[in-house]
């Protein structure tokens, strides 16, 4: 179970450090980087 937890964690840090790096890109099509920001929130939110 602990195992687990930090697994989740580890995947969890992956996601957020993806969304830094989609947010800081220097486009100015802002609206897609909110739907790549979305789509991770996505993908983590169903376990992927």
């Amino acid at each position: 179970m602990f195992k687990f937890g930090l697994e989740r964690e580890k995947a969890m840090e992956e996601k957020l450090n993806n969304i830094r790096l989609i947010c800081e890109r220097s486009s100015s099509d802002a609206d897609k980087r909110v739907e790549e920001v979305i789509q991770v929130l996505n993908d983590h939110r169903n376990g992927e």
